[in-house]
């Protein structure tokens, strides 16, 4: 169970029309399986908006009927968002994924605040989204967030506990024990880099080979012949599907490596933010900071190309161990037949799947496919007033303009921008300085 929490929102409307829309796609909703509200009086998805809306604005007018004050500021920020996803093995049907967002409302006291869950069917793991009104419905007042994430994570560890499998070992760790996560820019440059290296190994292994037209027409079509080639074929898959987890590892390594080694520097950096005064230095720190992310991203890239061009190395070794033995084991079954003798542990061997097609294509759309759609252009959101609702309009907004082009050299480019962080970095090492000899002074007067 992976629990997502998002920001709080301002606009039920906007975030309505994604979940129960196709992304980019207004007019369809092929990814939408179903629709399901709790303490809403609407029966369809547009009127419950509507009723989460009203509701929201009728915050103090609630909470002076519930007797509460209403001196207090209302929230700008009504909408909240989260989703709920499984693990791939895991097929939960519609009525246990509404317990499980019923059971973790209660645990986290929202129960009795309106929501709408919606089912979607575009990834390879079941999971929903639920749209919830922060504001109370009976009070006016606006949910508690507190320790949201730590009481989230206690609660997802308590419901795989119950479904008799833990998914999660980084749960059971201490908190400060716990691996961080890459954010989700780094995340996706990963997964990029990843799925170009599983890329090169999925074609040499699912080509097919020759031997089995070659030979007499009776050995070809033998029932021996054809269970051996679905039992090396499903070998060859199940390498192709070990390889993912390896370059999982290493990819994960990369990132571990590369935060490790700017960790000083990030430390550097903080230490001076806490003495900076000035907008002056406040812009110093600024491009320091850019600087900084841009040179851990580069390490990181020029760590995970390292990384996965040694373990393709190593794993086309592997692979070649694994077609010498297959290469055996056809040359002991020609063998066999031409004795006579029958290889009955045949019978015995797997069959081939095609989980290795459909793994790869999942891993070709959740990844080459975002890459392609982050290349286009933006178009503009058309008017969702009639899905929506028709009480109040839909803003259309405009499209962004067009990104302008450097007309400087490459050259001339790093040339400048390594002037300007060899001068950050001068500074910063003078408010260091300065803030040294304050606290000598601040010491020496104690």
């Amino acid at each position: 169970m992976v629990p997502k929490l998002f920001g709080r929102g301002r606009s039920f409307k906007k975030l309505a029309a994604y979940l129960l829309h196709d992304p980019d796609k207004a007019n369809t909703a092929e990814r939408v399986e179903w629709v399901h509200m709790l303490n809403l009086a609407a029966d369809t998805p547009a009127l419950a908006v509507d009723e989460m809306l009203w509701t929201a604005r009728a915050a103090n007018e609630l909470k002076r009927q519930a007797g509460a004050r209403t001196s207090g500021r209302q929230s700008d920020r009504p909408v909240k968002h989260f989703t709920l996803a499984w693990h791939p093995s895991e097929t939960p049907s519609k009525d246990d994924m509404i317990k499980a967002v019923v059971s973790y409302l209660e645990h986290m006291g929202w129960n009795q605040h309106q929501a709408i869950i919606v089912g979607h069917n575009d990834k390879r793991h079941s999971h929903l989204h639920v749209m919830l009104n922060a504001v109370h419905p009976e009070t006016g007042r606006t949910l508690v967030e507190s320790y949201e994430k730590r009481w989230t994570q206690r609660w997802a560890e308590q419901y795989e506990r119950e479904h008799g499998k833990i998914f999660c070992e980084e749960r059971l760790k201490p908190v400060s024990e716990r691996a961080k996560s890459a954010t989700r820019d780094l995340w996706e440059q990963q997964k990029r880099a990843e799925y170009v290296a599983v890329r090169h190994e999925y074609a040499s292994i699912v080509k097919e080979f020759d031997y089995f037209k070659r030979g007499d027409t009776t050995l070809r079509n033998s029932k021996e012949w054809k269970l051996l080639k679905a039992a090396q074929r499903k070998e060859r898959e199940s390498y192709f599907l070990q390889g993912r987890e390896v370059f999982k590892s290493a990819r994960n390594e990369a990132y571990r490596a590369v935060k490790a080694e700017y960790r000083p520097q990030w430390k550097k950096y903080f230490k001076a933010q806490k003495i900076t005064r000035g907008e002056a230095n406040r812009k110093v720190l600024v491009d320091w900071k850019k600087d900084l992310i841009a040179k851990q991203r580069a390490a990181l890239k020029q760590k995970q190309e390292q990384l996965f061009r040694d373990v393709l190395k190593i794993r086309k070794h592997e692979y070649g161990l694994v077609l010498r033995k297959q290469v055996l084991e056809r040359d002991g079954l020609k063998q066999r037949q031409a004795g006579g003798e029958r290889s009955y542990g045949l019978l015995d061997a797997p069959r081939a799947t095609s989980e290795l097609q459909r793994t790869y294509e999942l891993a070709k759309q959740e990844v080459g496919d975002r890459q392609e759609r982050s290349k286009e252009t933006r178009a503009p959101k058309p008017n969702y007033k009639r899905q929506v609702s028709a009480r109040t309009p839909w803003p259309v907004p405009r499209p962004r303009p067009a990104r302008r082009e450097s007309s400087a050299a490459p050259d001339e480019v790093i040339r400048k921008a390594q002037q300007a962080a060899d001068a950050r970095e001068q500074q910063v090492e003078k408010l260091l300085q300065q803030w040294g000899e304050t606290r000598g002074r601040t010491r020496s007067r104690d």
